[in-house]
């Protein structure tokens, strides 16, 4: 795992603020292709919320700013239905 990205998400209350995790990984390495993207979203109670091979691709960008997009909006209406 990434210490230092756990640490920071870990530290106080930044993890309150953590909508989701995207992960990125190489899929020659099976099982562990974005391993810690999901070990994080279980740790931290968040969704992973995309994955991409590598550098990823313009159709990559494209779908994980959209699936970005979606949760933010997901989120905005969990806080909103927390404070009724």
């Amino acid at each position: 795992m990434t210490n230092t990205m756990g640490e920071y998400v870990a530290y106080d209350h930044n993890a309150d603020y953590c909508m989701g995790i995207v992960g990125s990984g190489n899929r020659n390495f099976n099982i562990q292709f974005c391993l810690t993207a999901r070990r994080y979203a279980e740790r931290f109670d968040v969704p992973e919320i995309a994955e991409y091979e590598l550098r990823g691709t313009d159709r990559d960008v494209s779908r994980v700013y959209q699936t970005m997009i979606k949760r933010a909006r997901e989120y905005e209406d969990e806080q909103a239905t927390a404070k009724k």
